[in-house]
């Protein structure tokens, strides 16, 4: 299974109060149109959006206010990507989603697909998305460092470290190559958390101990960090929930973290 994001700050003059109500007349069409395609739509949502720079010049610059989530079908982008266009889209479905492309700021939506690196076993469990915050840490790899030896730490440490953030209330879905971008970065952690704000996420986490355990995972994990270049961090709050996210999904899927494309 994956994600696909699309990101989008709107129009000057534009609100989100109308963005809302626009998504609301044309959502059930919208849904069963992405059902047709093998997605499934789980929210809006509102985006804060951190950017950490690095000291060389940056290969992306992602800036957002708003994102659209859905999970697809399949194993590779490029599968989930080719199913959407197996079939024709009815004109009323086109013209709303015209109309929605026309409240985004230059130069438009950039759209991610998060395709599985390690997952973790929450990620075979049911997971509610109501009044839950998605986090997202967007990385590239440094020099000498390469995608299986991140899949082979991932693979190693990915149960121990969602265990231990339960403790936060995070729930660690995984680790997720990235494409979209004009260069390779990778999903670090995708969490479900359980708090009303990034403040209080943060808060929550902040609580719990450091174990010695914990602080050689992280250590380990800075290693596949590449502190020359930039980094985001995402946190996402849910202002419409889809019909997919009524009831606790399971959001894990086949990874295959030998073959990124």
């Amino acid at each position: 299974m994956l994600w696909s994001i699309l990101l989008y700050t709107l129009q000057p003059g534009a609100s989100g109060s109308a963005l809302k109500r626009h998504f609301l007349d044309g959502l059930p069409a919208y849904e069963a149109d992405l059902r047709a395609r093998g997605q499934r739509f789980v929210g809006l949502y509102r985006v804060e959006l951190e950017l950490k720079p690095g000291s060389a010049n940056p290969a992306s610059a992602l800036s957002a206010e708003w994102a659209e989530v859905c999970l697809a079908d399949g194993e590779t982008a490029s599968q989930a990507a080719l199913q959407e266009v197996q079939s024709a889209r009815a004109a009323s479905v086109q013209q709303w989603q015209t109309a929605r492309c026309a409240w985004m700021a230059p130069p438009g939506g950039v759209r991610l697909w998060l395709q599985p690196l390690g997952l973790s076993p929450l990620a075979a469990e049911p997971t509610d998305l109501r009044e839950r915050l998605l986090h997202l840490t967007l990385r590239h790899l440094p020099a000498g460092k390469t995608v299986q030896e991140l899949a082979e730490f991932d693979a190693r440490i990915i149960a121990r470290y969602a265990q231990y953030m339960l403790q936060a209330r995070w729930r660690h879905i995984g680790t997720y190559h990235v494409f979209g971008l004009p260069e390779y970065m990778y999903v670090d952690t995708l969490d479900v958390v359980e708090a009303a704000s990034r403040a209080d996420a943060l808060a929550n986490d902040a609580a719990v101990p450091l174990t010695a355990e914990m602080q050689a995972i992280y250590a380990e994990c800075a290693a596949f960090l590449d502190q020359s270049r930039e980094r985001y961090q995402l946190w996402l709050s849910p202002e419409i929930l889809g019909r997919a996210a009524a009831a606790p999904l399971r959001l894990g899927g086949q990874a295959r973290p030998e073959s990124p494309v």
